[in-house]
């Protein structure tokens, strides 16, 4: 369509940059058992990313006839929500979890083009928790501090959540470096709105094995 070859004229989509990293099925969320609600996390690695969180809902039905082709990625939670350099949108999601309760929560580095030897650290890195059901966000998103999750250097690279509501996030932090110490586990206290981090030399990749 045009907007596919204006997007692909532009640079602002490049196929072979967009790589999925993370997928959630959103399980009973859908009235319809026919049909499956799937989210995906394609991060900025490179340029030409249009959106880095999306979302895709499959009829089951037609995949009693083979696997499904070409299936369109929708942004989400919406087209506005992806702006490169809007500090209040979404810039690189590697990863996301979703509650028991349907709220999706998105770790989002802030970063750009981490892996071009040009990284853009426009904005902070963040965590925004989002309904499932109507897109709409559950509560203000969270700014990581800088003695939490360094700007420049922080790489947030999955999540996990626990508790009834989801009340204690688990982050990794890959390549933060606070104090000469890089890498570390991140928490987040959803009802006090908190954040920590936690390094062991343990957690230090083997000598020649880090990239």
């Amino acid at each position: 369509n045009n907007v596919e070859a204006d997007y692909l004229a532009s640079g602002q989509y490049t196929p072979a940059t967009n790589v999925i990293t993370g997928i959630k099925v959103n399980a009973g969320v859908s009235a319809n058992p026919q049909a499956a609600e799937v989210f995906l996390a394609v991060p900025r690695w490179f340029g030409g990313v249009p959106s880095t969180l999306n979302r895709l809902t499959l009829d089951l039905t037609a995949a009693q006839g083979g696997p499904i082709q070409d299936p369109p990625l929708e942004p989400f939670p919406s087209w506005e929500m992806q702006e490169v350099g809007n500090c209040t949108a979404l810039q690189y999601v590697q990863s996301f979890e979703i509650d028991n309760d349907g709220n999706m929560w998105v770790i989002d580095n802030g970063s750009v083009d981490i892996f071009t030897g040009n990284r853009t650290d426009t904005c902070p890195p963040k965590l925004l928790i989002i309904d499932t059901a109507t897109g709409e966000l559950v509560e203000e998103p969270y700014i990581f501090p800088e003695d939490v999750v360094p700007r420049s250097t922080g790489f947030l690279n999955d999540i996990a959540v626990s508790g009834i509501g989801g009340g204690l996030a688990y982050i990794t932090d890959m390549t933060g470096n606070v104090g000469g110490n890089v890498g570390a586990l991140i928490t987040y206290q959803r009802e006090t709105r908190t954040s920590a981090r936690f390094y062991d030399p343990s957690m230090a990749a083997e000598p020649g094995l880090s990239w």
